[in-house]
């Protein structure tokens, strides 16, 4: 049976105190390297003066290299959490039996279902990926012309948002029109079905249908047929969605570090806090696409700040 390899980075001297606190992440990706560095930066700052555990926090970083064997490197008397970064070390640790809280990260919601991570015990926790419906139809909101209606396409690992998704539409007064895909040959015919001249399309992360073979044909599509899409990413917004809200690796890295802190400041080291959508998140625009719609926004920043004022209320 194939399993996997670990490596430590800065493994503490034999004799001095193992790392109460492990990163793992997988590796050849600069965004994970990138929000462990953020955490372990942020965790430095933000327990320097707690005068609490938190103060002599010890975090080191592991890194999934390969699939050649696997070291038992969760032994040390030491340790009190793990923090899965990504989908990847998250299965390898759901699958391991380790009496030890782990914190989930950088994953769908509906991976973390999925995958049963929601299942694997009381100690352990998520912060998802994707930002919440309730969030991107607040959006819509603040940029929706009276009269235009909302078209999704949901597939295989998206289908579980059809209630969030109906929830979000009857809270906000928006309607929907959802269209379930099984195979990539739906989608064109899905995508004529569902929109109009007075729909957006709001786009979910599903990978049957929002990949690289398919993302620029309903890009294009949509921007022929005077349709904005509303994107989950800045990547998207770049290719050519009107508007996104997404978190990046600064939003994730801070939130995470708050999460531990908060596991640290309890004392019982052993109740994290409930899983969570991002808290902190920003706004793109494509101002030329917005242009050739004829569909004026305001900048980036300032629908960021309404959208955080609708949340605070």
């Amino acid at each position: 049976m194939r399993t996997l390899i670990l490596l430590i980075l800065l493994l503490p001297l034999v004799g001095l105190a193992g790392p109460q606190v492990l990163l793992v992440k997988k590796g050849g990706f600069p965004v994970y390297e990138e929000i462990a560095a953020i955490v372990s930066e942020k965790l430095s700052t933000g327990c320097a003066n707690s005068g609490d555990a938190c103060s002599s926090l010890n975090v080191e970083h592991a890194t999934l290299l390969d699939e050649s064997g696997v070291a038992d490197l969760f032994a040390s008397p030491d340790l009190r959490l793990i923090v899965a970064i990504g989908l990847e070390p998250s299965q390898l640790l759901r699958d391991r039996t380790l009496n030890i809280p782990i914190l989930f990260t950088l994953i769908p919601r509906a991976a973390f279902v999925e995958h049963g991570l929601d299942k694997v015990g009381s100690m352990h926790s998520a912060l998802f990926l994707n930002q919440p419906i309730d969030r991107q139809f607040h959006l819509i909101q603040l940029i929706r012309p009276a009269g235009r209606n909302v078209g999704v396409l949901l597939g295989p690992k998206t289908s579980a948002l059809t209630q969030s998704l109906a929830s979000a539409s009857t809270s906000t007064g928006i309607p929907i029109k959802i269209r379930h895909i099984d195979k990539d040959q739906e989608i064109g015919p899905a995508l004529r079905e569902i929109l109009d001249d007075r729909q957006f399309l709001l786009a979910l992360p599903d990978p049957l249908i929002y990949n690289r073979r398919h993302i620029h044909d309903i890009l294009l599509f949509s921007y022929y047929n005077q349709i904005p899409v509303i994107g989950f990413s800045a990547a998207y917004v770049s290719a050519g969605a009107l508007i996104a809200v997404y978190s990046n690796s600064v939003d994730i890295g801070q939130q995470i570090a708050e999460m531990i802190e908060e596991f640290v400041h309890v004392g019982q080291w052993s109740r994290l806090p409930m899983p969570a959508f991002p808290k902190y998140f920003r706004v793109a625009v494509n101002k030329e696409v917005s242009r050739a719609l004829g569909f004026p926004l305001a900048g980036a920043e300032e629908i960021a700040q309404q959208l955080r004022k609708m949340e605070s209320q």
